[in-house]
């Protein structure tokens, strides 16, 4: 069987081998704008935040999404990024998924399949003022 497509042109050995696809339904958690965007969904690589790296890894991790499993975490990161947090629903074939980081930040990396309709993975979004 072919490995589908994803969003971005992704090296070898990219998705990390530690990922696996998205079998059943998860719950994550995301930094997005209200209303949201596909720019809410590019990564650091196509926001031209990071161009290269000589760690494969880290250049790996730099082109999937952040996403955090619990509220509660992404909650303790938004004063960082400013933007509300979307609760967001992947499902089977949405892409390959990993524990990224420390297991207490509860900090994954998802790397979505070029079909997924991410925005279509928001299922609410708070209401988040800056103050």
């Amino acid at each position: 069987m072919q490995e589908p497509q994803y969003r971005e042109n992704l090296p070898e050995g990219c998705p990390l081998p530690e990922s696996g696809p998205i079998q059943e339904e998860m719950i994550m958690y995301r930094f997005v704008h209200n209303p949201p965007s596909e720019a809410d969904f590019a990564s650091h690589v196509a926001l031209g935040k990071i161009t290269s790296s000589k760690d494969p890894r880290f250049f790996c991790r730099a082109l999937s999404l952040s996403v955090f499993s619990t509220y509660k975490e992404a909650k303790k990161w938004q004063s960082k990024f400013k933007l509300p947090i979307a609760k967001i629903i992947l499902r089977e074939n949405d892409g390959r998924i990993c524990l990224d980081g420390k297991p207490q930040k509860k900090h994954y990396a998802w790397w979505p399949h070029a079909s997924c309709d991410v925005l279509g993975t928001i299922s609410e979004i708070e209401n988040f003022q800056d103050e």
